[in-house]
């Protein structure tokens, strides 16, 4: 899901050259547009020469939107995600957010099978303690009847949550105990570099999707990285350059 902020728009492109570059099954790349944000005709340019394709669907708002909002004012959309459960056309849905860059194959997450389980995502870890699941790299399987009961609980106000995270918040009380583990390989989140460096060079050579968690990837800069986290730059510099070294198309800025 893509709105019309620039970086975002960059990184997007980075992902979908990432993508197209280290899996080679055939697999469609899609992206959610809200009719109420509509991408410009030159970012649709840039985003179909790497490969991109367009679904423009409705905003599904939040429950609480200004508790929600009172946290980060982006994550006000992110609800909008439960439409991929609706996407019935795939049989699995490999689903990255646009600060993800692929540095490895992905083609084990498109074949993914869930068994009993729901959803596949990555423990959320903070100084190594588990925070339920994140949700910026998750595998689904779409079905009507579940995007059905995932709309009707959204609007439930007693389904309790944590609403600064938005859909993440939502999804982790709705799919307690209902998910699969993908490992910390398929979604790593870059703030371990800096928590758990020992932790972060040991896994890095095996790291298939970095998620770029904190400090985004366009302010990727040792002086930003030592004011913002005050950590040695050191431990950022390999992730800034995986993403710096991916190229985005001629058309982009």
């Amino acid at each position: 899901m893509l709105t019309d902020d620039e970086n975002y728009m960059l990184s997007t492109l980075k992902l979908g050259r990432s993508l197209r570059t280290h899996t080679q099954d055939p697999f469609d790349m899609v992206i959610m547009e809200l009719v109420s944000k509509p991408l410009n005709t030159t970012a649709w340019t840039c985003l179909r020469a790497v490969g991109w394709q367009r679904c423009v669907v409705d905003r599904i708002s939040p429950l609480d939107e200004e508790a929600t909002r009172r946290y980060i004012a982006r994550f006000e959309d992110q609800f909008t995600k439960l439409h991929l459960w609706d996407m019935t056309m795939y049989e699995t849905l490999v689903y990255l957010d646009s600060d993800t860059l692929t540095l490895r194959s992905i083609s084990h997450l498109l074949h993914r099978k869930l068994g009993s389980k729901r959803i596949a995502v990555s423990p959320q870890t903070w100084y190594g303690r588990v925070e339920g699941f994140n949700m910026g790299v998750f595998v689904i399987h779409p079905d009507k009847n579940e995007y059905q009961r995932l709309l009707t609980l959204q609007q439930d106000p007693s389904i309790k949550f944590d609403t600064q995270w938005a859909e993440q918040g939502f999804l982790n009380v709705v799919y307690k105990n209902k998910w699969a583990d993908l490992g910390f390989t398929n979604n790593a989140l870059v703030w371990v570099s800096w928590q758990d460096h020992a932790y972060w060079t040991r896994n890095y050579p095996h790291i298939n999707i970095i998620h770029f968690v904190g400090i985004k990837p366009w302010i990727c800069l040792p002086d930003a990285f030592i004011q913002w986290l005050i950590a040695p730059s050191i431990y950022y510099t390999p992730v800034c350059k995986a993403w710096n070294d991916m190229p985005p198309p001629t058309c982009a800025k």
